[in-house]
């Protein structure tokens, strides 16, 4: 547990916040808090699918500068991401992006151009 509050463990399946929670007899709030703690010390993340574009972009740029990052920036960036909506979401959408598959075959030379 006290790995999972302190960020030093991968996250356990949310089963194991359900199994806590009816062994210590958590209230309601407790268990929420330890599911928050829980969902916090993911590793991994994985962008949907019909993810826009942008988000991929976005995200590209922001994990090839992670490391430095000052804490004025991520501030900046918790704000904004804070900031409530006004605006329509990007459009999702499958077409535009170029899949793993799609990459190899683009990556690969088209035999009849390549002699």
């Amino acid at each position: 547990m006290s790995a999972l509050e302190n960020d030093l463990s991968v996250a356990p399946p949310a089963q194991f916040v359900d199994r806590l929670a009816v062994a210590l007899a958590l209230s309601a709030g407790s268990k929420e808090s330890v599911e928050q703690a829980r969902q916090r010390s993911r590793r991994a993340y994985q962008v949907p699918d019909d993810a826009p574009q942008e988000v991929y972009e976005f995200l590209f740029d922001l994990f090839q500068k992670i490391d430095r990052l000052s804490a004025p920036k991520v501030e900046a960036l918790g704000k904004v991401l804070n900031l409530p909506d006004k605006a329509e979401p990007l459009p999702r959408h499958l077409e535009t992006r170029v899949r793993r598959s799609d990459r190899r075959a683009a990556d690969q030379p088209d035999e009849e151009n390549a002699m």
